[in-house]
């Protein structure tokens, strides 16, 4: 989701694309470690607890497992400026809904051609954009409800969705179990693979559009109380996992190596990882906020904002040159080491993508009726 205003007196957008900016660098690197073969295990699928590789590449994948997290917020919370904006260029409410319709049909779509081209995937898989599509198209609904009711809403997801996801953890076989399993559940078994569930995530595309909202109206207060939000939330997912019951979908087991208490499910999304790092993602946007005068200085930190202007086409790019750099670099035949052929990559690509970026959104700008305007 791109900028959704002009308006920077107050360092809001720039903080935002920078946030954004970073979750797009750390899935970058998480997908090129992946294709040079030494991928960061660092959470849970399918409620089994993964074999973990050496401590450092654990650690560097806790580090990048926010990305997802801050993604889907921010996608909501970009909706909610990118309403503002239009507003102020005249456009009506059926014209944004129209807009944002056809922007989440177009991300189910390009979701389609991804999953067999750049991931091997020789099923049909509901993956990262398919989800935000629907979430998108969900969203041009759920946005005419008030924050009380869409508040609701997303804490009633996210409190019922451990129930919904045990309840269905054996079910297959019939139509119903599949849609259960689109909705709400990770699947890699039979002829459809769910890798993102359609509604794991609304409820935090529905925070981060609160949170827009909140932006909209009371700049100030949007942001005031982001460091108490990150403690609190840092302070729930201990908890729960200390307990090890609900919000648990993999419960840490006293006698195994400590860093396995913080390897929990990332698919399906368990309560304790999306807080976890959700809070991880406040921290961070509050760091941001406080040094949003000073960022604009820092020129070595500009790549983040221009990867976060354009993270749609970004996240379709980093696929396509990391996918086929690996194999190039490898073919030279003077790379030895995994980590060697991880790091030239992952550089490389950055030096490739980040000049890709900046050029796609002028692009993309100097054609405003185009059908990048939806991307």
């Amino acid at each position: 989701m791109d900028n959704a205003g002009s308006d920077n007196k107050a360092g809001r957008i720039i903080v935002i694309d920078y946030l954004r900016g970073i979750a797009l660098f750390l899935m970058a690197l998480d997908h090129c470690m992946y294709f040079a073969g030494a991928p960061l295990v660092a959470e849970s699928y399918g409620f089994k607890m993964p074999q973990l590789g050496p401590d450092i590449l654990v650690i560097i994948g806790l580090i990048t497992n926010p990305a997802s997290v801050i993604f889907f917020t921010l996608a909501g919370t970009s909706i909610a400026l990118f309403e503002l904006q239009r507003r102020n260029k005249g456009w009506s409410d059926k014209d944004i809904s129209r807009f944002l319709l056809i922007k989440g049909c177009l991300l189910i779509g390009l979701d389609s051609i991804i999953q067999p081209f750049l991931w091997n995937e020789p099923q049909p898989t509901v993956d990262t954009l398919s989800a935000l599509g629907c979430n998108i198209i969900l969203l041009v609904f759920l946005r005419r409800l008030n924050v009380y009711q869409i508040g609701t809403l997303a804490a009633v997801l996210t409190f019922v969705y451990p129930f919904i996801v045990t309840a269905i953890r054996e079910c297959s076989g019939t139509p119903l179990c599949l849609l259960f399993n689109v909705l709400f559940q990770y699947i890699h078994t039979g002829d459809l693979h769910v890798e993102f569930p359609i509604l794991a995530r609304l409820n935090l595309v529905l925070i981060g559009y609160l949170f827009g909202r909140m932006i909209r109206s009371h700049s100030e207060a949007a942001f005031k109380h982001l460091l108490r939000i990150g403690f609190l939330g840092l302070l729930g997912a201990a908890m729960l996992r200390i307990i090890g019951s609900y919000g648990n979908f993999t419960p840490y087991s006293p006698g195994t190596r400590f860093i396995t208490f913080f390897i929990e499910s990332k698919q399906p999304p368990s309560p304790v990882f999306v807080l976890f790092n959700f809070s991880i993602g406040v921290f961070a946007l509050y760091g941001l906020y406080a040094a949003r005068k000073v960022l604009p200085k820092i020129q070595l930190l500009r790549f983040l904002e221009i990867i976060g202007k354009t993270p749609l086409f970004f996240y379709v790019a980093h696929l396509i040159v990391y996918g086929m750099l690996v194999n190039r670099i490898a073919d030279f035949h003077f790379v030895s080491h995994t980590w060697e052929l991880a790091a030239m990559e992952f550089i490389g690509g950055m030096i490739i993508l980040v000049p890709l970026s900046y050029y796609y959104r002028h692009f993309r700008e100097s054609h405003p009726t185009s059908i990048l305007r939806y991307l």
